[in-house]
């Protein structure tokens, strides 16, 4: 017997499977399943979930350090309906490192992304389906760099705990900019202290929309790293 191209002898007590509707809502109807998760406690006690299509193929094959499956480690592949690989990335504690490729449905490379072991992005190229390099702007906040560290001076706060401490340090920050220009799923890839953290976020929730990226003249989502620094000078 299988399930959706699982071996029943696959199965284990903690096993656990989950169906999903089109937008990837959990549902309890598996004959309305569009998507269906099979995922198993491995024995290095992590998850190892497989998604697959209503047809049975798969779509995605990895590995999250939690149950709650929120904390990917490991290689990450999705598909295609067909079968055919539609990206392909590596993951360190929720964060991405090594590189992530996609590919059109052609096969031909659609982007290629390089990331060191603090998920900073090092490298990205991008390509259109005939194999020729795409033309990429960066987004870019209104006015240019200049004005963006204007904006930081202006309005950043430093902690006052931290100032009476004489404490300084640096706060990395990752967020995307998306096709309007707002800036979402801010993240801290590194830091001194809490407090310079959560002061560090809240300036950037507080800039106004920044120029959109654009890759050969259409506006794209990207990712973008912003160090913030802290000094008492």
């Amino acid at each position: 017997m299988s399930f959706y191209g699982l071996s029943a002898t696959f199965a284990q007590e903690d096993t656990i499977r989950v169906f999903y509707d089109q937008n990837w809502k959990v549902i309890s109807d598996s004959a309305k399943a569009a998507f269906h998760r099979v995922a198993y406690n491995n024995e290095n006690g992590f998850w190892q979930v497989s998604d697959y299509y209503r047809s049975g193929q798969l779509q995605m094959t990895g590995t999250y350090q939690d149950k709650q499956m929120t904390r990917k480690h490991g290689p990450f592949e999705y598909y295609y309906p067909d079968g055919q690989v539609k990206s392909k990335s590596m993951f360190m504690n929720g964060s991405k490192v090594d590189e992530e490729i996609s590919y059109y449905k052609n096969g031909q490379i659609d982007f290629y992304l390089r990331y060191d072991n603090s998920s900073k992005q090092i490298e990205a190229r991008y390509f259109k389906e005939d194999g020729s390099e795409s033309v990429l702007v960066n987004a870019e906040f209104p006015g240019g760099v200049s004005e963006m560290y204007r904006f930081l001076k202006e309005n950043i706060g430093y902690p006052r705990g931290l100032r009476k401490q004489g404490m300084e340090g640096k706060v990395l920050l990752n967020f995307s900019v998306d096709t309007d220009g707002s800036l979402y799923n801010i993240s801290v890839l590194a830091s001194p202290h809490d407090l310079m953290s959560s002061e560090a976020v809240r300036v950037v929730k507080d800039m106004p929309k920044w120029k959109p990226a654009q890759r050969d003249g259409v506006p794209v989502r990207v990712n973008y790293n912003l160090p913030i620094v802290f000094n008492l000078q």
